[in-house]
């Protein structure tokens, strides 16, 4: 007889990092949960025998508790193996289904979210949104309500026009602003504390005040892109490091010194039925079945869209540092 190792390497880092992202708050994580311990099957609800047995004996690598003891979200480390053989494939898809029938939600990760980055990995920059959304939400919708208040009948309309929220009165986008990647900030006070080099990612009243400056180096965004690639989402920038002239009367004028591209891709779906073709796309299955096949990754506080946009501004701060290391002084 022999102990046996809880977490494999992977499940061990994974576990370390969500720990360090629920520090000081009212949530836990536990480890490898029987999954009939975390979703039951509801009174006369209907599951196939392969469900029923899957359920009672399956597990769950990870799941987030709040302070009443209720599950928020469960995450699946996804190895190799998940890629690579089909019997792995199905049995995932099974539990993508069952939490989704139970309304739990669940992100599955990979090695990409494990990786440090300034001493921060992409899955704390998830996790620290994901509950972050929960403290501030009411406090960003108020202030939309308010603002909301004083807007002509003509002026919201305009704001809300095709069914699409305006920037100003989106609480996401709002969100978004204010949680960045941790280490994009810390990248841009370095460019700004060694090269001079101003971007948005630093305070607001820092970046002002060296706009004003007679020459400015000022990094920003040039242009950028999104693909789509079956369950993956790949989002593309472009960045200018200008060189800016304040002239003394008054106009201003500006060439670019460098140019930097990055691009970045995520998880934005997981399957959720077992005969979905990836090249059909979701809107042709549901068309088709009048089923969704997928479940989507994102969550309250965690677009996979704004994490990969923010993800590139850090890589692109991160290229502009490696460049400026060698040709500014």
């Amino acid at each position: 007889m022999k102990k046996l190792q809880l977490l494999n390497t992977s499940e061990y880092l994974t576990d370390q990092a969500l720990r360090r992202a629920l520090e000081g708050t009212s949530y836990r994580i536990y480890a490898r949960l029987p999954l009939k311990a975390v979703i039951q099957r509801e009174k006369c609800e209907a599951l196939s025998r392969a469900d029923k047995n899957f359920l009672n004996t399956s597990e769950l690598d990870f799941v987030v508790y709040d302070e009443h003891s209720l599950p928020q979200l469960a995450i699946e480390f996804d190895g190799p193996s998940h890629e690579a053989y089909e019997d792995q494939q199905a049995r995932d898809i099974r539990k993508n289904r069952l939490c989704q029938r139970a309304g739990l939600r669940l992100i599955r990760i990979g090695d990409i979210h494990l990786e440090e980055h300034d001493k921060t990995t992409l899955l704390e920059y998830i996790i620290t949104r994901f509950v972050s959304w929960q403290v501030e939400k009411d406090e960003i919708l108020a202030e939309i309500n308010e603002y909301i208040a004083t807007l002509t009948e003509q002026h919201f309309e305009d704001l809300t026009e095709g069914g699409v929220l305006d920037p100003d009165i989106d609480p996401t986008f709002t969100f978004d602003l204010r949680h960045p990647f941790l280490a994009a900030n810390e990248t841009a006070n370095r460019l700004y504390t060694d090269f001079g080099i101003v971007s948005r990612h630093l305070p607001s009243d820092v970046e002002q005040q060296a706009m004003q400056r007679q020459r400015v180096l000022y990094l920003c965004i040039a242009g950028g892109r999104t693909d789509y690639h079956g369950h993956y989402i790949q989002v593309g920038r472009d960045y200018n490091l200008l060189q800016w002239f304040n002239t003394s009367s008054g106009r201003t004028s500006q060439e670019t010194i460098h140019e930097v591209r990055v691009s970045f891709r995520l998880r934005w779906t997981v399957p959720v039925v077992d005969d979905y073709d990836e090249t059909e796309g979701p809107g042709k299955y549901w068309a088709r079945t009048g089923k969704l096949p997928v479940a989507f990754q994102d969550l309250p506080g965690i677009s996979m869209h704004d994490l990969a946009e923010n993800f590139c501004d850090y890589l692109a701060l991160k290229k502009t540092e490696e460049w400026a290391t060698q040709h500014v002084s």
